[in-house]
């Protein structure tokens, strides 16, 4: 749904179902942006957030998650995250939110990398 959603806001979407194929995905190419999920099949959003931090110190991520706990939300700020974004995401908080953190970096491509259990 959330690549159908982006789609339609006129962004390329990437797409990765498990951590390992979003770090694949991450070191293989640049992107505009990492939205990521927290709980993953095969590890978390926050341990992938940490992982592309090592090589990419730069990119905006946002972390989703369905779990509100503020030290989640601490502990993912510390880790690099710019965005903390509570499940169910309401589509013009999410447009918002990743238009606000692409005007702050701003490139030609509107690409996202997506990593998201569902």
């Amino acid at each position: 749904m959330l690549t159908v959603l982006l789609g339609l806001a006129h962004y390329q979407v990437a797409t990765a179902g498990t951590f390992t194929q979003g770090l694949e995905l991450a070191k293989s190419r640049q992107f505009n942006l990492y939205l990521l999920d927290l709980k993953l099949p095969d590890g978390s959003g926050l341990q992938l957030c940490r992982q592309i931090r090592s090589f990419d110190s730069v990119t905006p991520i946002i972390l989703c998650s369905g779990n509100a706990a503020l030290d989640n939300q601490q502990e993912a700020m510390a880790a690099g995250v710019q965005a903390w974004l509570k499940k169910p995401v309401e589509p013009e908080v999410l447009t918002e939110t990743i238009q606000r953190l692409l005007n702050k970096h701003p490139s030609l491509e509107r690409v996202l990398l997506l990593v998201d259990q569902n």
